[in-house]
């Protein structure tokens, strides 16, 4: 018989979890696309940041900031189009990258404050695509040269391929010496029990000591779940307290981001489309980070 997880006692698992860690380190709680007037009404009463990709060639960059602004979120920004050149496998840098950031920095100066942008991420997963790391770590260097009070957020994913060239960075000596935060992005498990990740993760840890962590969790519902955990997405609930629980268990470990809001495969069911027993779950979990 398939176990069934009510409300009530996800909010005891919860509760348990929260009172075990004698110091509250989780602070930041979001969804990644949860952009729009529609979204953030929805979510910003439990959640404090938002994750969006953006460029220098963003029309609606400055209404999206003013949009978070209003609804007192602060933004993790995926801002690899402002670098890379993706129109080559695997993209390259763009010969004035330096010139396209700063001066996008100087014409939205009131925008980039430590009260509005918490974190940039330089490139979503770098060793996935394959990407140059001496480049990765040149990029991480000038975005802190030029605005030294912002974090580096560093997501990669566990995918062979991905997992082998850090470990060949790694044995190059590479350190992330300018990332401040890193993620992994890995789905349709259950964290605490799944070897892969937990061997990738503590890859990480090791060869990164001391670098703060957001976990992220699946917010999205597709066949590769049904696949993991049957036909119910009422299961997303326990995974998300699942990722809570195993994030609390981390001092290192600061946020929990949710993929995704709004913006992913069409295919996918969304958080924005999530039943209201799931996005309870993520109601509650945001409260017990954000207060």
């Amino acid at each position: 018989m398939k176990k069934i997880f009510t409300l009530s006692l996800v909010l005891f698992a919860i509760g348990c979890s929260s009172t075990s860690s004698p110091t509250k380190t989780l602070n930041l709680f979001g969804y990644v696309g949860a952009t729009s007037g529609d979204a953030l009404t929805k979510t910003s009463i439990y959640t404090n940041f938002v994750y969006f990709g953006t460029s220098d060639i963003d029309a609606n960059f400055a209404v999206t900031m003013d949009n978070l602004q209003t609804f007192h979120q602060t933004a993790i920004l995926n801002i690899a189009p402002v670098f890379w050149d993706f129109s080559t496998t695997p993209p390259i840098l763009f010969s004035n990258w330096q010139t396209k950031f700063t001066s996008w920095i100087a014409l939205n100066v009131n925008k980039f404050t430590p009260l509005r942008v918490y974190a940039v991420t330089p490139f979503d997963e770098p060793s996935g695509w394959g990407i140059n790391m001496a480049n990765y770590d040149a990029v991480c260097a000038f975005i802190k040269s030029t605005l030294p009070w912002i974090k580096i957020f560093h997501v990669d994913g566990i995918s062979p391929a991905s997992f082998a060239n850090i470990k060949n960075y790694v044995t190059n000596s590479g350190s992330l010496s300018f990332v401040d935060i890193i993620a992994i992005d890995d789905y349709e498990i259950h964290p605490a029990t799944d070897a892969n990740f937990l061997n990738i993760r503590n890859f990480y840890k090791q060869s990164f000591p001391g670098k703060k962590w957001i976990y992220v969790l699946d917010g999205f519902w597709d066949a590769n779940h049904i696949t993991a955990f049957g036909n119910s997405i009422n299961i997303m609930g326990t995974i998300a307290s699942e990722w809570y629980s195993f994030a609390l268990s981390d001092s290192n470990a600061i946020g929990l981001g949710i993929f995704i809001w709004d913006g992913g495969d069409s295919t996918w069911t969304q958080s924005k489309n999530f039943p209201a027993s799931v996005l309870n779950i993520h109601h509650l979990i945001g409260n017990q980070v954000i207060h």
